[in-house]
């Protein structure tokens, strides 16, 4: 893969953790019944690890003198302002689902630059790590 592409794809990345649907739950502090305390906790802490790991991809990208994007929250997430954590909880989850497997695939395909393999592999179990916890905490 190409060292644009590559960059390119870290970007898109670093977006897909930056803009995820558990930090703005986090930003927008959604309402939480009493048993979805723990999950709530949980959001919070996977929403400070989703700010490191970004913080990991942005130092590899400005290192390599990368402009880089940061986008925006997704349209739809603004209907989402008023709703529960109860509510957000299955989303939430297929959201983390889907980011842990996109860092997954992109680790498998990342064999032409092992630093940015490093990187994402760090991002991506860091990320399974949350998601696991995320889980764990999930409201029943």
């Amino acid at each position: 893969m190409a060292v644009i592409a590559i960059n390119e794809l870290l970007n898109d990345l670093l977006i897909a953790i930056h803009r995820s649907l558990v930090l703005f739950a986090d930003e927008v502090s959604p309402w939480a019944s009493e048993s979805a305390q723990a999950f709530q906790s949980e959001v919070t802490s996977l929403a400070q690890r989703q700010r490191v790991d970004v913080g990991r991809i942005a130092a590899l990208l400005n290192q390599r003198g990368e402009a880089i994007d940061f986008s925006y929250f997704p349209h739809e997430f603004t209907s989402l302002h008023f709703v529960s954590l109860d509510y957000l909880a299955e989303r939430l989850i297929a959201g983390q689902r889907e980011l842990v497997s996109q860092l997954e695939a992109a680790v498998d395909g990342l064999s032409d630059d092992p630093q940015a393999q490093e990187v994402l592999r760090t991002v991506a179990t860091s990320q399974r790590e949350g998601l696991v916890q995320l889980l764990a905490s999930a409201p029943k």
